[in-house]
């Protein structure tokens, strides 16, 4: 989610708010999505051309082996599906991404993650059995309950954890070296043990350092300096009777400084009603719930993660830097959540009885910011109109939905309740939950030609498929928002109910069709007529999506170079890589196998030889051989010298 300016703000006076600590023998909870996608940039991949999830797996295990290797036990939570609140949020990103990567170019400009990144990123937690969780919506909240629970840091870079009452540690601030321990400390296994340098955030020492502050009072800071559920500019009339004092330092920072001092001085109940006060009477009932909402998230008291992470055996084991106690954390919770239910509850009766902040300050003209201070505040650019990117909205109802769903909650969860736990699990896409809930799907961005068709169109068979099977015969209408030449515009799409083998049953039936059945329904919905049984289990999917890739294709035309190059990368990743380990360098495979190289090569000539007299004398056993028809026992007989 973010607050404006915080993290600036605290690596300003890095000494002061963050603390050295030596990471190690310890759980800690990772922000899946900021991981993956920090580590995606840190791996310095070329990202113009999408892909090599090889190396970026490679890159992820090395990262999770050094935190093993320092008795770092990670869990990791990632964020869900999209809220409706913050959708527009949501589309302003999106169009921010797909002007980057229409703009995209080998070694320069930004990094443009490819589509599967997070998947690649789960499946090497899959493979190192590492623990992980999904949330249904977006994970700030969750982490940092969980956090309390376990008494345990985050690990993430996302400056909402400034405000959460929980210990954190920024992700650039962790060395990935790993060091040893002094006092010659060893494992089990008389080897030395490692740790890494980091530096820890905790909220008490932003509050002490203003002299004190109730810690109820951090989500109104977050509320005030906006994020991505509210906007700053929304206080306006609040931030044009606050003292804002000259300085050196750039307006937002002395911004953060002044609300501060403000909250310093009021209670959290009169500071809300202050805030309120300086709202149009319209607007008031609307900011409130706004308010609510934000503020509900942070306080968050329990996680419904906590039986998919949380084991018998999870202790706390970081008692030196996390001093808090979360029964008196949950206990201020608690009680600005009771709070904020009560004024919410009372605002018709509060609204004439709101005192405007105005009445209490006096003579604060001179602190007031200027034009230019403004605009050359560090969160200016968010606060600017989104009319500024050359990709465009084109569907003029799109900003009709917008400004509609402002004022809608969270549908009701129509989720069955295997789904729901699988998802927790991880085991589907967020955007499922999307289609669920939001009845939207959003097609991420890729690197490609805008002259064309976006390469997404090809799969709507599946899409129209898929919400079928998710909603059914329903009343709503699922919209498809994709990219059309420069403009991001969005379509109704038009489900199907059933197939030649099944009419399709209510979702939350599904896991009762056999699993016969539910491939005979995949193959059926993409037109795809194969015997699967010929080929190894885990080309199934790929093959699959290669044939229907190959069949609708219609621009650019597929060529048999691009088939070639595809099932070449099948062979190399399924046969040559378990064979003989991974090599995308012509030097390091040399190096380790030259000799091995020569020695296959020449008993190989040999073979030829004797073949080549064998088929002198007995023509007839080459020409009655059959072309090979079980291409899985080919693979079978594939043997460490044939890779090589």
């Amino acid at each position: 989610m973010g607050v404006r300016g915080l993290t600036t703000f605290v690596k300003s006076q890095e000494k002061k708010y963050l603390k050295s600590y030596k990471l190690h023998n310890c759980k800690v909870l990772l922000d899946g999505n900021s991981i993956a996608s920090n580590l995606f940039i840190w791996s310095h991949i070329e990202s113009a051309f999408g892909g090599d999830y090889d190396k970026f797996a490679k890159y992820v295990k090395e990262f999770f082996k050094l935190l093993l290797k320092c008795e770092i036990n990670p869990l990791v939570v990632f964020d869900g599906g999209y809220e409706m609140k913050k959708l527009k949020t949501v589309y302003s990103r999106m169009k921010d991404k797909y002007k980057s990567t229409r703009h995209a170019q080998p070694l320069f400009g930004s990094v443009n993650f490819p589509l599967f990144m997070k998947s690649v990123f789960r499946e090497v937690l899959v493979e190192l059995n590492i623990p992980f969780a999904q949330s249904d919506f977006e994970a700030d909240d969750e982490l940092a309950a969980l956090a309390r629970q376990l008494q345990c840091p985050i690990v993430s870079y996302d400056s909402d954890f400034y405000i959460y009452d929980v210990t954190y540690i920024p992700l650039p601030t962790v060395c990935l070296e790993p060091i040893p321990l002094q006092n010659n400390s060893l494992d089990k296994n008389g080897k030395p043990k490692y740790y890494l340098d980091c530096k820890v955030y905790n909220v008490d020492d932003l509050i002490n350092s203003f002299g004190g502050l109730d810690k109820s009072m951090l989500p109104l800071l977050a509320v005030l300096l906006g994020n991505d559920y509210i906007k700053r500019s929304v206080f306006k009339a609040f931030y044009q009777h606050l003292k804002i004092p000259k300085g050196k330092t750039n307006a937002l920072q002395r911004r953060i400084k002044a609300v501060i001092e403000w909250l310093r001085n009021e209670t959290f109940e009169s500071a809300v009603r202050k805030i309120i006060g300086r709202m149009k009477q319209n607007r008031r009932k609307y900011v409130m719930k706004q308010i609510k909402r934000i503020i509900d998230g942070y306080v968050q008291c329990t996680s419904i993660l906590s039986e998919y992470l949380i084991t018998p055996d999870t202790t706390n084991m970081l008692h030196s830097i996390n001093d808090v106690s979360k029964g008196e954390s949950s206990r201020i919770n608690c009680q600005v959540a009771d709070i904020v239910d009560h004024i919410e509850k009372n605002m018709e009766f509060l609204n004439d009885n709101l005192e405007p902040i105005e009445d209490k300050i006096s003579d604060l003209e001179d602190g007031f910011l200027s034009k230019n201070e403004e605009a050359g505040s560090e969160d200016s650019a968010s606060e600017q109109s989104e009319d500024d990117s050359d990709l465009e909205l084109k569907n003029p109802k799109t900003k009709e939905i917008f400004n509609s769903n402002q004022n809608d909650e969270i549908i009701e969860n129509p989720i069955p309740n295997w789904l729901l736990d699988i998802a927790r699990k991880g085991s589907i896409q967020p955007c499922v939950i999307d289609i669920l809930v939001l009845n939207q799907y959003i097609v991420p961005p890729q690197v490609e030609d805008f002259n064309l068709s976006s390469a997404q169109f090809i799969s709507l068979k599946i899409l129209n498929a898929t919400v079928g099977l998710l909603l059914g015969k329903c009343d709503n209408l699922v919209k498809y928002w994709v990219r059309t030449g420069s403009h991001l515009d969005w379509f109704t799409v038009e489900p199907i109910h059933e197939t030649a083998s099944l009419k399709f049953p209510p979702c939350g039936s599904i896991l009762e069709i056999s699993e016969s059945l539910r491939r005979a329904v995949i193959l059926e919905v993409v037109e795809v007529d194969l015997d699967l049984t010929l080929l190894p289990r885990e080309w199934h999917l790929f093959v699959i999506a290669l044939v229907y890739w190959l069949k609708n294709m219609e621009e650019p035309m597929v060529t048999e170079s691009h088939l070639h190059t595809m099932v070449m990368c099948l062979v190399t990743i399924f046969t040559l890589d378990s064979h003989i380990g991974v090599h995308r360098n012509r030097q390091t495979f040399r190096k380790k196998y030259k000799n091995l190289v020569n020695r296959v090569i020449e008993n190989r000539c040999k073979e030829k030889g004797v073949q080549q007299n064998l088929n002198k004398c007995c023509p007839s056993l080459i020409e009655n051989k059959s072309e090979i028809t079980n291409p899985k026992k080919e693979l079978e007989n594939v043997s460490h010298d044939d890779c090589v």
